[in-house]
């Protein structure tokens, strides 16, 4: 029910790409990802991709780096104790493994990757990753995701119906309501 109510906040923004923007900074404690915005919103205003492309990059680095600096202040117990809370104690430490064995790859293929990148931005801060290459390489992979995200989108349409949420766009009452 959270997930309805989030997006029936954001279906009744006027500013879209606002809208876009605090979804991408919340995505790490949502349980709503951006992609069920980003494509309908894409194939309603293809004119305005660029736009959309720049909000979502923008945010998503904005919160990697706010992940990024929380893993770097709370790398000690006190991270143990949330990671132990919410189980997942073994994502971070598969996270850590990962960033130990491949670097700055593993870094760029975890932003393109469709599933939630905070865990990451929180081991990158705990093993003390510059921030300047964490967020490089979490640009480009984020970037690469949501631009080719968006190409498949503006060339083939009929992709964005496999998304339920397409009410968002017709100002309709989103269903389950």
């Amino acid at each position: 029910m959270l997930k309805q109510r989030i997006l029936d906040i954001f279906s009744k923004q006027k500013s879209k790409e606002l809208a876009l923007f605090i979804l991408v900074l919340i995505e790490g404690i949502s349980p709503v990802p951006v992609d069920i915005l980003l494509v309908p919103l894409v194939k309603k205003n293809k004119h305005k991709w660029k736009s959309y492309l720049f909000v979502t990059t923008l945010g998503f680095i904005i919160s990697s780096a706010l992940f990024y600096l929380l893993g770097s202040f709370l790398a000690d117990k006190l991270l143990v104790n949330l990671l132990s809370e919410y189980n997942l104690t073994n994502d971070f430490n598969n996270s850590l493994a990962r960033f130990e064995s491949y670097g700055a790859s593993i870094i760029a293929f975890l932003a393109m990757a469709p599933f939630p990148f905070k865990i990451s931005c929180v081991a990158a801060g705990s093993l003390k990753i510059p921030l300047y290459f964490f967020l490089f390489y979490s640009f480009v992979g984020r970037f690469l995701r949501y631009f080719v995200q968006i190409m498949l989108v503006l060339h083939f349409t009929k992709i964005s119906n496999l998304y339920p949420f397409r009410a968002i766009m017709r100002k309709e009452a989103i269903p389950g309501k």
